[in-house]
């Protein structure tokens, strides 16, 4: 039953990496400029879970590889977008042994639910079957992250992560995962608190304010 199944969370690696990413000013020193292979870019809205890893590997880009230990372990590999949905949010997508069992689209300013629904449908595969039931947590469980989980059928669901309270009472997301329940089972991750996700999402958005804010200080000083 699918109540029964865990859904696993990203690792902090993939959280580290996303925020060193939006540092960095251009994806020219993460490619590789002596591999003969060819590249091209991928959409990010022709990602879903029927994507095999060769695609993502050879769209280097529009993803690139996270090498760190916690997104090998396992047998399973993951891929970092290298631009943002038009909302900010950036992709992570996870296979095992090529098959892609997990994407999450991670924000650092949350979007209005209806949106996060529209865009979470379409990593599911063209074929996967209507929504079968959802899952809003325990409320009361203020330990842990508030979740919604959307059930399609028996192999397929959809979580929507809130910040806190207050976002998931205005329907605001932080956090897309879709995930193929029936490719989870054997596949293990490391496992982080909800606090330190956020942690890395308010600070990623408190570096850009600090340098919104020195960038207009300067053309200040420069009158």
């Amino acid at each position: 039953m699918p109540g029964t199944k865990k859904i696993l969370q990203p690792s902090l690696g993939i959280l580290l990496l996303s925020f060193n990413l939006s540092l960095l000013s251009g994806c020219a020193d993460i490619i590789d400029p002596g591999s003969s292979e060819k590249s091209y870019e991928m959409p990010l809205a022709s990602v879903n879970l029927v994507c095999k890893e060769p695609s993502l590997k050879k769209a280097r880009l529009s993803f690139f590889k996270d090498n760190a230990a916690t997104a090998t372990s396992g047998g399973k590999s993951q891929y970092l977008s290298r631009e943002r949905t038009p909302a900010g949010g950036q992709y992570v997508v996870q296979f095992k042994e090529g098959d892609c069992f997990r994407i999450d689209v991670l924000y650092s300013s949350p979007i209005p639910k209806e949106a996060a629904l529209k865009l979470a449908r379409t990593l599911l595969p063209p074929d996967a079957p209507p929504q079968s039931r959802v899952d809003e947590g325990n409320p009361k469980d203020q330990s842990k992250q508030l979740k919604e989980v959307y059930y399609f059928g028996n192999d397929f669901a959809v979580e929507l992560s809130f910040k806190d309270d207050k976002d998931h009472l205005a329907n605001q997301v932080s956090e897309i995962a879709a995930v193929n329940l029936e490719l989870l089972g054997n596949i293990s991750s490391d496992q982080i608190a909800a606090k330190e996700v956020q942690a890395l999402l308010d600070k990623e958005k408190q570096d850009k304010e600090k340098a919104e804010k020195a960038k207009v200080s300067r053309s200040k000083s420069d009158q």
